[in-house]
């Protein structure tokens, strides 16, 4: 035998016994005992489930659990792999898109936003920008009414209409999405929920833009669509969505999903549960935990992660335009409406 094979072989025996005698995985062994201290980033068995390990800058030892969840979905999705809920119970803290506070805040919030659009709208009337063309497709959409209440706010209200209309007749339901699940048990169990973001910079994300800029995407929305298969194409969307949430491959959920600018916000929200130590359990949007662009990839791109099982891949072929949340979107879409209509009531009544 060679002295480079021995020397091999030795040191795989030392990594081995290492992880037998510290109560550590092999890969975290080898990458102790080696030298490699970037914590680790592993893709555990259990569907959408990541965690990450190690020690942080401070030398305190972590764990971060993340769990990618989706907002719509059938009794397919239960019951939990029980390893879930474990990591759920036991950790230190809990964390999800929006803190429980925030969440309780946001449909008053939303309510004042949007009667704050119909002021910056200044008089201005969304469908007067439209082509014939563009009208006749939001009709096809949204029924009269809606319109003519959304009309009179900002355009960003009547994007969020045209999200959340084939949302409502899909199949799919948000009584059993995930996000709800993890809040209910929280409070159950008398856990605080902690935010990757604000409610401000949730409700910013839902209303950027200048009135403009606003018109514009909504103009672009209108016209890459065949508003007489919107409904049909949109439910098939979410139907294979939701498939490849259910397989557990991140790849084909990749495939299905686009980027969120949002995610290199979330990175260094992980960033800083990693620095407090001790047990952490993250529950949000699957589709942010993939991609180039995901959270784990900016974590990996600061140095802050090294993966086992590298769970991003290159994309070849474009990808299809993910909506928001359908809790988030059903929610605006609704407080957008029902504000519009308590403007047009106030004005009447004067």
């Amino acid at each position: 035998m060679s002295v480079r094979l021995r020397l091999a072989v030795l040191l795989g025996l030392l990594a081995v016994l290492f992880a037998a005698t510290s109560c550590v995985s092999l890969s975290e062994a080898a990458s102790r005992l080696f030298g490699y201290d970037t914590p680790l980033l592993e893709k555990e068995e259990e569907r959408m489930l990541w965690r990450i390990r190690g020690y942080n800058s401070q030398g305190k030892k972590f764990t971060v659990y993340i769990q990618g969840t989706i907002h719509v979905g059938d009794e397919r999705l239960y019951p939990l792999e029980k390893r879930v809920l474990k990591a759920f119970r036991a950790s230190d803290r809990i964390v999800a898109e929006l803190s429980a506070s925030d969440l309780e805040k946001f449909s008053d919030e939303l309510r004042e936003r949007t009667t704050h659009s119909f002021s910056k709208a200044e008089g201005r009337v969304v469908t007067k920008n439209l082509s014939a063309e563009e009208k006749e497709k939001l009709r096809l959409i949204l029924d009269q009414e809606t319109i003519d209440f959304l009309t009179l706010l900002e355009p960003w209200c009547m994007i969020l209409a045209l999200c959340s209309s084939p949302q409502a007749q899909s199949e799919l339901s948000a009584d059993f999405s995930l996000d709800e699940y993890f809040a209910k048990f929280a409070k159950e169990e008398n856990r605080e929920i902690l935010g990757l973001e604000t409610l401000q910079e949730q409700l910013d994300s839902i209303s950027c833009g200048t009135y403009d800029e606003q018109l514009v995407q909504l103009k672009e929305i209108l016209d890459g669509i065949d508003a007489q298969k919107f409904k049909e194409e949109m439910n098939s969307a979410a139907k294979n969505l939701y498939e490849a949430y259910l397989s557990g491959d991140p790849k084909k959920l990749e495939e299905l999903t686009s980027e969120d600018e949002r995610n290199e916000k979330w990175a260094k929200r992980i960033q800083s549960y990693i620095e407090m130590g001790g047990t952490t359990f993250v529950y949000a949007g699957a589709a942010h935990w993939v991609g180039e662009k995901s959270v784990f990839a900016y974590l990996e791109e600061w140095g802050l992660v090294r993966q086992v099982s590298p769970t991003v891949v290159r994309r070849s072929s474009p990808t299809v335009v993910r909506l928001s949340s359908p809790t988030v979107v059903r929610q605006a879409a609704g407080s957008c409406a029902a504000g519009s209509q308590e403007l047009l009531q106030d004005s009447g009544s004067k």
